[in-house]
């Protein structure tokens, strides 16, 4: 088994910390490491946009990532959240492991 990081974007730091917290207590993750303060440029409705977002980092095992994928979209406050996957190569086994357990409860 891996992990994988799940990245999205909320306009709200509280928000971010609502959510990042839900997804917690849900064990669908294992940590979520929130950047605060990133400037957004976007394509929104024919319109150039821009916006003040904070960006989730969430690290999840393999096993989780589409229910966490699909949380996110129920729990997420925007109309089409952003909810993009990086795939991780090589991770710190014991990091991987601790990840892995922390998940699976």
């Amino acid at each position: 088994m891996n992990m994988t990081i799940i990245i999205t974007t909320i306009d709200d730091f509280k928000k971010a910390c609502q959510l990042a917290k839900k997804i917690l207590n849900n064990r669908l993750a294992a940590c979520i490491s929130i950047i605060p303060c990133i400037k957004s440029i976007y394509w929104w409705k024919n319109k150039l946009e821009e916006a003040e977002e904070h960006l989730l980092m969430i690290k999840t095992s393999e096993k989780q990532r589409e229910a966490l994928m699909k949380f996110i979209e129920k729990n997420h406050p925007y109309e089409v959240p952003e909810i993009v996957e990086v795939k991780i190569g090589d991770v710190f086994e014991r990091y991987l492991q601790w990840v892995i357990e922390e998940t699976s409860k």
